[in-house]
């Protein structure tokens, strides 16, 4: 399923590449596209974004994922290609986030910057979250809502958006997902990406994912750091006019430096 603004095309064909740069937009673990929905409508004004479900989230047939990064990279690759996408910048939330850096690493589409947000490493110790999952998957817990990397102040509103979209997709995809990023190479890729990537952190984000950002960066060849104010990790629910405010500033950047 793939989420885009502007004038709808028949089944099978791209978007209209309307005008600035093509965005790439990549979801977490266990979420789909439509997290991006109000960021699709700020870039849209000056960009052509793009978001999508990988297979088995939310509105993509089936319960199963990719299960690698690999395969992962493989799937955004061909959606390039249907999309006729010369060049893209990459927007990735957490697993996303790992996506655009794999994507990148790998050298087969021309990648011209990368933002990423959220749950942000090169080495994932998911080991607790995955055993939580399978007990859920084979019943011997109830699924529960995340409720962690927010601000003290978040909106109701905020949480109801990011719970509507968890809820889309069953835990059996997530735990294949987490699994996947958990056997993710990310020190190998990150070393081999040299376009200019920008790392977005909330300044309510937890004290050990800010270390872990901060330590990620310099794995980086090309790096900044920006603070998006009164939010936590979750960018997307919580500041998604802040977010891409940031996206459109670093398209601007990245467009003025080639």
């Amino acid at each position: 399923m793939v989420h885009h603004r502007g004038i709808s095309t028949l089944p099978g064909e791209p978007p209209e590449h309307s005008s600035g740069e093509i965005i790439l937009c990549l979801h977490d673990a266990g979420g789909n596209g439509n997290a991006f929905s109000e960021v699709l409508d700020q870039l849209s004004a000056s960009h052509t974004p793009v978001a999508y479900d990988q297979p088995g989230h939310a509105r993509s047939a089936g319960l199963d994922s990719l299960g690698s990064l690999e395969l992962m990279a493989e799937h955004a690759e061909q959606l390039c290609v249907e999309l006729a996408a010369k060049r893209v910048i990459l927007v990735g939330d957490g697993l996303g986030a790992a996506l655009a850096f794999e994507i990148a690493a790998r050298g087969n589409i021309d990648v011209h910057g990368i933002v990423a947000f959220g749950d942000l490493d090169r080495d994932y110790d998911l080991s607790a979250s995955i055993s939580e999952l399978e007990a859920i998957t084979s019943g011997k817990a109830r699924r529960q809502f995340d409720q962690s990397g927010y601000s003290p102040n978040v909106s109701v509103e905020a949480k109801t958006k990011s719970f509507t979209e968890w809820v889309k997709t069953d835990p059996r995809t997530t735990v294949e997902d987490l699994r996947a990023l958990s056997n993710w190479d990310g020190e190998n890729a990150l070393s081999r990406i040299t376009c200019p990537v920008l790392l977005l952190i909330g300044d309510h984000t937890e004290e050990t994912q800010t270390v872990t950002t901060n330590s990620l960066a310099l794995s980086l060849a090309k790096c900044e750091i920006s603070t998006i104010s009164d939010s936590g990790r979750r960018l997307l629910y919580e500041a998604p006019d802040q977010l891409a405010d940031a996206v459109t500033n670093f398209c601007s950047n990245v467009s003025a430096s080639t």
